[in-house]
């Protein structure tokens, strides 16, 4: 899971729990966590321009894709 947490009004922490980058290890992948600073476009499509496949992560609430 990738959760945000605001510790201040000057910081913010993006942070994924362990077993999510583990387990893309063990099935012979690098994981790399993207931090999301934008949801702009442009600015994801470069993030995504150098991977191979996305794991989105979940939590308790469902967003749609």
């Amino acid at each position: 899971m990738l959760a945000v947490a605001k510790i201040s009004l000057e910081e913010t922490w993006e942070y994924v729990r362990d077993n999510y980058t583990r387990s893309v290890f063990r099935a012979g992948g690098l994981p790399i966590i993207l931090p999301m600073p934008s949801a702009d476009a442009d600015v994801l499509e470069e993030y995504v321009v150098g991977v191979d496949g996305l794991l989105f992560t979940g939590g308790s609430i469902n967003n749609a894709p």
